[in-house]
């Protein structure tokens, strides 16, 4: 019996001591200096699905980080990190999109979603999205909730009542997605969409992280990843 104990205890604190794996899939990673210290990279899986095929060179990660030369990314990311906490994670950064490549961003959004999938992790962080659905997007994405992945995404820009004013994707792909909408000081950010298919608010506007301030339900996607980690840590 005491063999038996010793065996379940070991599996528990192992289980306990898994660190935490989040899928970012945006514009890349490392737009500025600061933002090369990052210590929540994981080692593997980092991907660019764009033409652009550039990366950061001096990160200590075996896979190569693709390089965010838009700072979006950058600033999803550590926005992440902001509001993570002490949670035990890393972060995998898949590129999609690049500036002014609206067709090829709806290729590249599909291979890293369907990407992002296979590596199995804990959470995917989408903080973009076009009023376009794709079938294979959805039939991955529905895979992963399927088996309980937790999948984070934006609302959209547009200031129009999801599902009745216009649409926006991934976020109305299934109704187990996290779908963020912005704040401000004043409540809804008045550029944020709303209605019922919003199933959260956080405060998205003019955040910083690693220098870098912006705002929109992509930043308020990342706050609410953030809050996630640390739910899923206690």
């Amino acid at each position: 019996m005491k063999f038996l104990s010793l065996i379940l205890l070991l599996l528990a604190s192992n289980a306990y001591a898994k660190k935490i794996v989040v899928a970012v899939i945006d514009t890349g990673f490392g737009y500025n200096a600061e933002s090369l210290k990052e210590k929540h990279l994981c080692k593997y899986g980092h991907k660019d699905f764009t033409t652009d095929q550039k990366f950061v060179k001096i990160l200590n990660t075996k896979d190569k980080v693709p390089l965010d030369t838009h700072s979006h990314g950058t600033n999803v990311v550590g926005i992440i990190d902001k509001f993570a906490g002490d949670a035990d994670y890393c972060i995998v950064v898949i590129k999609f999109f690049v500036d002014n490549g609206e067709e090829k961003n709806a290729i590249s959004s599909r291979l890293a979603i369907e990407y992002a999938v296979s590596l199995k992790p804990d959470v995917i962080n989408y903080s973009a999205g076009s009023s376009r659905a794709d079938e294979i997007e959805i039939d991955a994405i529905k895979k992963f909730l399927d088996k309980k992945g937790i999948f984070v995404a934006a609302a959209g820009n547009s200031s129009k009542n999801l599902g009745i004013e216009g649409n926006f994707y991934p976020a109305m792909y299934d109704k187990r997605i996290y779908v963020v909408g912005n704040l401000d000081k004043d409540g809804y950010a008045s550029t944020s969409n709303y209605g019922k298919l919003v199933t959260d608010w956080e405060n998205g506007t003019n955040v910083e992280a690693f220098g870098i301030t912006l705002s929109g339900t992509s930043q308020a996607t990342a706050v609410k990843t953030g809050k996630i980690l640390k739910i899923l840590r206690k």
